[in-house]
């Protein structure tokens, strides 16, 4: 019996790039979606711990800069008035006041905080990136549908920090339903856009390391960012700053009530 060789049929070079070109769009617009989610799920959790640190902090903190700008009246009396140690005294005096005002205000607009919302969940992060793979303005193929989808992802990003898993879903399915028009669909059609969505995948790569890098210089982020490390290893820096900052209330009472005591005497 003959047997005929079978040739092997190669796609012409053009398509064989386009190919290429295709799976890598697909592996950055994966690692695209995950650091988009990502970068949402620290911008809400630093939102969530800077809500609950004041509300927890920002009373003691007040009691503290009352009891301290007190005690700087108390000591600034001590001085005759116009020569220099008054002068300093009094200096120190008002800068505590000052310090004592802002923390009060700032306790009020604790108080006034609604309670933080727990942090997101692990299957709430994945349907968020589920939804930036979907519609992320970098894989548009015009200036209309960019637009189109920059709203929704700002859409998607709020229904995300605010916890509304049914909005997010909503997003999915709606654009699962929508028809999408091809335009020009040879390979050198094909190839163009692919490389265009690279280059714009590429970009809001080097964005996000940007805006990450504008978050960790948030003031509240060393603490933070100190947090999430110590969940791993069941610590509580926090409970240690409040126990230190009880001690420094109780101390600046004993100074208080012992200088009261001597003006009294």
């Amino acid at each position: 019996m003959a047997y005929m060789a079978q040739a092997t049929v190669r796609r012409p070079p053009e398509e064989e790039h386009l190919a290429e070109q295709e799976r890598l769009l697909t592996e950055l617009t994966e690692q695209l979606a995950t650091r988009e989610a990502e970068f949402a799920t620290v911008g809400v959790e630093l939102a969530h711990f800077r809500s609950s640190y004041l509300t927890r902090f920002a009373p003691l903190y007040a009691q503290l800069d009352r009891l301290e700008a007190e005690i700087a009246r108390l000591l600034a009396g001590r001085f005759q008035e116009g020569d220099d140690a008054a002068r300093e005294a009094a200096a120190r005096a008002e800068e505590a006041e000052a310090q004592a005002s802002e923390s009060a205000r700032a306790a009020s607009s604790a108080e006034a905080e609604p309670q933080p919302r727990a942090d997101p969940s692990p299957e709430f992060k994945s349907l968020y990136r589920q939804v930036a793979k979907v519609v992320h303005p970098d894989l548009a193929d015009t200036d209309g549908e960019r637009t189109r989808r920059t709203r929704i992802m700002a859409t998607a990003s709020e229904a995300y920090a605010a916890g509304d898993e049914p909005a997010l879903r909503r997003i999915l399915d709606a654009e699962a339903a929508r028809p999408e028009a091809v335009v020009g669909d040879d390979a050198g059609a094909r190839l163009v856009r692919v490389l265009r969505k690279l280059a714009q995948v590429r970009n809001r790569m080097t964005e996000l390391v940007d805006l990450h890098s504008a978050l960790a210089a948030d003031p509240m982020w060393t603490l933070f960012n100190t947090m999430r490390q110590a969940k791993e290893s069941g610590d509580d820096p926090l409970s240690d700053i409040q126990e230190k900052v009880e001690r420094q209330i109780r101390s600046a009472r004993a100074q208080l009530a012992a200088l009261r005591a001597e003006g009294e005497a």
